[in-house]
């Protein structure tokens, strides 16, 4: 099955902890995964509801990799932000249970981990180029002079930031500043947040995938 591995091309890095990925290239029809899996046949009603066939592929990646990530009874909500969470974590359980999901084209990452954080996976194009001056400031579009690729990897850097930051009422994705570092990340200014945060790249030919991470105090 198309399930992969992301490529472990993570920089170094004084971390206390980094999220776990469960990651897809989905290459099946929503018709061939409640095929393939009989335990999706429980959500069948609610996936042919959804009028995009993409959408209900990626619904139905999403049932697959969260099963795989905690088991057979994990139950996936949203808050009224739209941000993900176990709604039934079980108790005592030290197993990570901070998650975010990503999605693009054909591919959907689902990370796990002990703490808050976002992801956001991005594959590269020319839209986020022509929109670079819609989501980056006059001196972020100085300092990063972005390409074709680089835009992709500035706009999945605030998504991800953006996930992790989304309860705050009101936040946009423009509001959020990035920053040049010395070393292999990117910092994330974001509006309340009481510290930068760290913002991680994982490239690979045709897409970037953009996280945050906790780093020691």
């Amino acid at each position: 099955m198309p399930r992969l591995s992301l490529p472990h091309l993570v920089p170094k890095c004084h971390c206390e902890l980094l999220p776990k990925f469960y990651f897809w290239h989905i290459t099946e029809s929503s018709d061939q995964l409640l095929a393939q899996f009989d335990f999706l046949r429980e959500h069948e009603n609610e996936i042919r509801a959804v009028h995009s066939e993409k959408r209900r592929r990626e619904r139905l990646a999403i049932y697959v990799l969260l099963r795989e990530a905690f088991g057979p009874h994990a139950a996936l909500a949203y808050t009224p932000a739209g941000k993900p969470y176990l709604c039934n974590p079980l108790e005592g359980n030290s197993v990570a249970q901070h998650l975010s999901i990503s999605h693009t084209a054909d591919f959907l990452v689902l990370s796990v981990a002990a703490f808050p954080h976002g992801v956001d996976i991005e594959r590269y194009d020319t839209r986020a180029l022509r929109l670079a001056s819609r989501f980056l400031s006059r001196e972020e579009l100085a300092t990063f002079q972005p390409d074709e690729r680089t835009a992709t990897l500035l706009w999945s850097a605030k998504e991800a930031a953006f996930k992790q930051a989304m309860l705050q009422d009101n936040l946009a994705v423009p509001q959020i500043i990035l920053r040049k570092t010395t070393d292999s990340w990117l910092e994330a200014i974001v509006p309340q947040e009481e510290k930068p945060l760290r913002v991680m790249a994982i490239y690979a030919d045709s897409f970037v995938l953009t996280y945050t991470l906790k780093v020691q105090s």
